[in-house]
């Protein structure tokens, strides 16, 4: 395997001040130039990693606080909009760390691998960061940034950190891939690291209708607070019309003792162009169906529906079983209000 790279190599400093936003390193990277790198191959490895933006969730929005009455914004649709926009930047700034390295000429060059880095910590930075894609098939790339110690010896093997594929479609603007960042590979090679687990992002952008499904595994966040894991799926057509699955398992009752059982709480949702809107949560479990049982109810799960209009205030919303009308949703408008059915929302998870 040949590697081409040039003697009169120039620092790339602040290549890792995004990284930096996720790991909270300030290194810079120093090496030679891959100066015979063409910038049509160049461009099929910098494809590889999409634009945040076309994996953007954009859920139709006017934000605004709401009492649940009818006319005021719905719990269900603000839920919607408000964790597309975490998802959002979370996914942005992922891809964005990515996109950043490669608008920088790779330190190297190889037949079918193009790698930046190693990164020369300095300061506080205790890691040494290296980005590699690398083309098997045609247009099928494996991604890895990896890291290891300061001061490690040349053949400390590199720990991945964030990791996966993409395959590039037609015209290589459009793609299919997945990446993970594991928090706790990171850990293991910066002792400052608090935060745990794992995210991963899946991507679609191929299909009339372009997806992204993102999952939280095991987190645990930089004040040490974990969060339940959670899986969203999300799916948008070119009139921007989508819709958007949320599942995750939560203890509603507080650490109760006598009912310690995780509850399973899903939001299926989804709205046409004009933004009108319709979502329907269920939430699930053996104490929440001995909760119902003990009110007498044989149902096994709570069912929340809402549908919003084009300014997206609630024109619908109801709680099943009726029992649990007003202790958590009120029972608003009519049905016949809604410009979306049942059947016309996701499937459930």
């Amino acid at each position: 395997m040949s590697t081409t790279t040039a003697s009169a190599g120039r620092p790339l400093c602040g290549v890792l001040l995004v990284v930096s936003l996720l790991f909270g390193g300030s290194g810079c990277i120093e090496g030679t130039l891959g100066l015979s790198d063409s910038l049509n191959q160049l461009s099929r490895y910098r494809s590889a990693i999409p634009d945040p933006q076309t994996l953007a969730i954009e859920v139709p929005h006017d934000e605004g606080r709401s009492n649940l009455r009818a006319g005021e914004r719905g719990e269900l649709y603000l839920m919607t909009y408000r964790i597309s926009r975490g998802v959002n930047a979370h996914v942005g700034a992922l891809l964005l760390t990515l996109r950043t390295i490669v608008q920088l000429p790779p330190t190297r060059v190889e037949r079918n691998v193009r790698i930046w880095g190693p990164t020369e910590p300095r300061g506080l930075e205790p890691v040494s960061w290296r980005l590699m894609l690398t083309e098997g098939e045609p247009g099928r790339f494996v991604i890895e940034l990896a890291g290891r110690p300061k001061d490690s010896p040349a053949d400390t093997p590199w720990t991945p950190i964030i990791s996966g594929e993409s395959s590039l479609h037609g015209d290589a603007l459009s793609s299919v891939g997945t990446l993970v960042l594991d928090f706790d590979a990171h850990r293991s090679i910066n002792p400052g690291e608090v935060r745990q687990g794992a995210i991963s992002v899946a991507w679609d952008t191929t299909r009339a209708n372009r997806g992204v499904d993102v999952a939280w595994m095991g987190f645990v966040d930089e004040w040490r607070h974990p969060f339940p894991d959670a899986t969203y799926a999300y799916e948008e057509a070119p009139s921007g019309a989508g819709t958007f699955v949320y599942s995750a398992y939560h203890d509603i009752h507080g650490g109760d003792p006598q009912r310690r059982a995780l509850e399973r709480f899903d939001v299926r949702s989804a709205w046409q162009a004009d933004g009108q809107g319709r979502a329907l949560a269920t939430l699930a479990g053996e104490d929440i169906e001995a909760d119902l049982s003990a009110l007498g109810s044989p149902e096994a799960q709570v069912t929340l529906h809402e549908c919003w209009g084009r300014t997206f205030g609630v024109v619908y919303a109801d709680t099943l079983p009726a029992a649990l009308r007003g202790a958590l949703y009120p029972e608003i408008g009519f049905e016949s209000s809604c410009a979306l059915t049942v059947e016309q929302l996701p499937a459930a998870p």
